[in-house]
């Protein structure tokens, strides 16, 4: 087993380390308690790809500024292995610093302890945990009522650290130091009087649901595209289906379809049909597009200036994938772009939830349907 942690510093680390040799000598914890650093956990996983987490990591601790936390007191976790610990204050900073490493963590990770998930987070430091029976958990508050528990510490890492064959923490820890300043969050990009928007619909195909785990949340998505639709063609709004196909020729496959030499969404084929549930209209463009964003080698740049469109709507398939690169095309021709959360899908969800918000923190038009239908 092992986690991605902050580790303690002085003074609290001697002081964590004192109340263990305390507690092990006095109220006769000695073989149970196999922390060896104190620390608290972020995520905890039966393993990580090394290749995967370093670089995640270090990414992490390069963006991240130290900040500080406060704990609030003594606690115990009953169960079939009782837990008795010191909580941390789960404020605002806290919580944005533990969900934003889980999301990018979790991609190395595998088999994953969903009790570290941020829904279910209790942010602890163990004291003593396994085999508490009522004599010694009597023990150990007589030994720790008294004392006050309300530290400041300073969060300035995170690591790595995996158990040994015994139990004990502490082996192969890889330490991050946090050295980033704050992140530039841009306010939302503004909008001239009376602006006129385009809506986006990307790979809604056959062939991008042909699997059953990629139709997860698929009906609410259609359903979601279908009332975006009805309201942009509603308000004279131009709507444009971008649809991925290729020339059996070979003459325009992206370089993966040329590597692999496997013809897919061909011309033609069925698998390239828009999805019978999109509502399709002929005052609709239909754009053929053939790398991953919808603006790349078509006439969509034009197709937006000659309708005076000043912000465009990119909803569909899949988030990590084309629609990214439409909205980011988006932006990189002009257009204020806007990503509707619920009209999107993707199969990767962490992924997926990171470009989002960086799309955010980029200042770009982050709505659902109902918010964007009631502007």
């Amino acid at each position: 087993m092992c986690g991605i942690v902050t580790l303690l510093g002085d003074p609290f680390k001697s002081q964590v380390e004192s109340l263990w040799s305390v507690l092990n000598d006095e109220c006769g914890l000695s073989g149970e308690n196999l922390f060896t650093l104190p620390h608290f956990s972020l995520q905890v996983a039966e393993g990580y790809d090394l290749a995967q987490l370093l670089p995640i990591m270090n990414e992490i601790a390069s963006e991240i500024q130290p900040f500080k936390v406060h704990t609030t007191g003594l606690g115990f976790f009953s169960g079939e292995k009782p837990v008795f610990y010191i909580a941390l204050a789960k404020d605002s900073q806290l919580l944005h610093y533990h969900e934003e490493i889980w999301k990018r963590v979790s991609l190395a990770g595998s088999g994953i302890n969903p009790l570290y998930a941020p829904p279910n987070w209790m942010p602890h430091i163990t004291l003593a945990h396994d085999n508490l029976n009522h004599e010694k958990l009597n023990c150990l508050m007589e030994r720790l009522a008294s004392q006050p528990f309300n530290w400041e510490l300073q969060i300035d890492n995170i690591a790595y650290i995996c158990q040994d064959n015994d139990g004990r923490l502490g082996q192969d820890v890889l330490h991050f130091q946090l050295q980033g300043s704050d992140r530039k969050v841009y306010p939302q990009l503004p909008l001239p009087d009376d602006p006129r928007s385009a809506l986006v619909i990307v790979d809604m195909q056959e062939y991008f649901f042909s699997q059953p785990e990629r139709r997860q949340g698929l009906d609410e998505v259609i359903q979601n595209i279908n009332h975006l639709i009805k309201n942009f063609d509603e308000n004279n709004l131009p709507v444009v289906h971008a649809v991925s196909s290729y020339r059996a020729d070979r003459s325009n496959w992206d370089l993966k379809m040329i590597m692999n030499g496997n013809p897919e969404l061909l011309e033609g084929d069925a698998e390239t049909q828009i999805l019978p549930q999109i509502h399709v209209s002929e005052r609709h463009k239909i754009l053929n597009k053939i790398r991953y964003s919808a603006f790349f080698n078509t006439d969509l740049v034009d197709f937006m200036n000659a309708d005076n469109v000043h912000r465009v709507v990119v909803v569909g398939a899949y988030t990590h994938y084309c629609v990214n690169a439409t909205v980011f095309d988006a932006y990189a021709h002009d257009f204020v772009p806007c990503l509707v959360t619920d009209a999107v899908i993707s199969h990767l969800d962490i992924e997926s939830e990171m470009i989002i918000d960086r799309m955010r923190r980029n200042g770009y038009h982050i709505l659902d349907t109902s918010e964007f239908l009631k502007e």
